[in-house]
């Protein structure tokens, strides 16, 4: 990533690909994978960073948000195939809209946070 000023502006400039490295495969060649993923989670969206998982023969993580957009969600897809970047949609919880971002469940209305499985 490389960050510099220009004027009254802050210019990022982010890789969209990264190497694929495994820590007990010194100096292989493994390829590139993406470095970023456009995120729809509920009413929040933006750019986060991937991580790597590769070395452990799983898909790759969703890392830190780089930067949070607002967009109408139709207008970010647009922006995210523009740049040619894949967006990923993080259900919310049926009963309270809380974003389930890790272990959910389901009941009769839909998926729900652990919260309300007890309900």
């Amino acid at each position: 990533m490389k960050l510099k000023r220009e004027d009254n502006k802050l210019i990022v400039e982010i890789d969209l690909l990264q190497k694929i490295i495994n820590p007990y495969m010194e100096d292989a060649d493994l390829g590139e994978m993406d470095n970023v993923v456009g995120v729809i989670a509920g009413d929040e969206q933006g750019i986060y960073q991937l991580i790597d998982m590769d070395y452990k023969g799983k898909p790759p993580q969703l890392g830190s948000p780089i930067v949070l957009t607002y967009f109408e969600d139709k207008e970010f897809r647009k922006l995210c195939a523009e740049l040619k970047i894949d967006v990923w949609e993080y259900e919310t919880c049926v009963e309270c809209g809380k974003v389930l971002w890790g272990s959910f469940t389901m009941n009769g209305k839909g998926n729900i946070c652990l919260e309300h499985e007890k309900i």
